[in-house]
């Protein structure tokens, strides 16, 4: 019996059918729609962004099955050994280290919680906290204290990093995929490539998001399968350069195929080297902890 195309085939797309909101999704999703437009949202109200609802549309999780957890660290499929050295790599206990601990899960509409986990969602965080993530993974690991100490604002140099921290994320497209759907925000919608969309608030780790990011950016086979070996490897200049120029287009909004434009706006080029400076440091991180798990305990 001859096996049916996949869905998620280039040029074809599922998530056409549920996003953006049909209006009959709106009525009963929000309530109050004068409740949850962008006018009505302040910056400073936290307990709307950080409430049981979508952080990156904003629909409420009214119905049962309208939200769920995603993981945005580790994929749920990923090893014990992917868990282990994730937290080492994090300068922290394994004790502490699970995939499903909230600063590492995103609470997500259904179809927005499956764009991120087929790779057709980044979230970037701002140049000046990749610049910190790459300082922090740059030090040299002292002890597995370290990232309770990141937490709790006593690690110096570190308070951009500490709990309870709201951090502001840029919603971009991947460049691979011409057949992105809308999304909404709230009652806006925003197409391809979501220039505008609002910043995405949420408490989630930058170190979660972007790992994520750079997962997505060297994609290149199905999503949802985890290669252990080939996510903790060594990057090639060849293959930096792939993530670098997957970056550019993300931030300019065109596909793999479009021609980029002979000069970058220097903010652009600001971020890229500041996620660059953070894929360095994981190299280097992920070098340094592989080597001290594989040696051999002294006898």
């Amino acid at each position: 019996m001859e096996t049916p195309p996949s869905p998620y085939m280039h040029g074809q797309s599922v998530f056409d059918q549920v996003t953006p909101l049909s209006n009959e999704e709106v009525d009963l999703l929000f309530s109050d729609p004068e409740e949850y437009n962008d006018s009505a949202i302040e910056a400073d109200d936290l307990d709307l962004v950080t409430g049981d609802q979508c952080s990156i549309t904003l629909t409420p999780a009214l119905v049962k099955g309208v939200t769920k957890v995603t993981y945005i660290m580790l994929p749920h499929s990923a090893p014990l050994d992917a868990v282990k050295l994730t937290a080492r790599i994090l300068a922290m206990s394994e004790a502490e280290m699970s995939i499903q601990s909230r600063l590492f899960t995103m609470i997500l509409r259904s179809d927005i919680s499956m764009l991120m986990d087929m790779h057709r969602l980044i979230l970037l965080a701002s140049k000046e906290i990749l610049y910190t993530l790459a300082q922090y993974l740059n030090r040299p690991i002292l002890d597995e204290s370290e990232w309770s100490q990141l937490r709790n604002g006593s690690l110096g140099g570190f308070a951009a990093l500490k709990d309870d921290t709201i951090y502001e994320y840029t919603l971009l497209c991947p460049p691979r995929f011409t057949d992105q759907p809308p999304l909404n925000h709230g009652l806006d919608l925003f197409r391809r490539p979501y220039t505008n969309f609002p910043p995405v608030k949420t408490h989630v780790t930058p170190f979660a998001l972007a790992f994520h990011a750079l997962r997505v950016l060297e994609c290149t086979t199905f999503p949802m399968t985890f290669d252990f070996e080939h996510v903790f490897r060594a990057r090639t200049l060849r293959e930096m350069n792939h993530i670098e120029d997957s970056l550019e287009r993300a931030l300019l909004g065109i596909t793999k195929d479009d021609e980029k434009p002979s000069v970058m706006p220097q903010e652009m080029q600001d971020h890229i080297e500041a996620f660059m400076n953070f894929v360095l440091a994981f190299d280097r991180r992920c070098a340094v902890v592989r080597a001290i798990m594989n040696q051999t305990p002294p006898q």
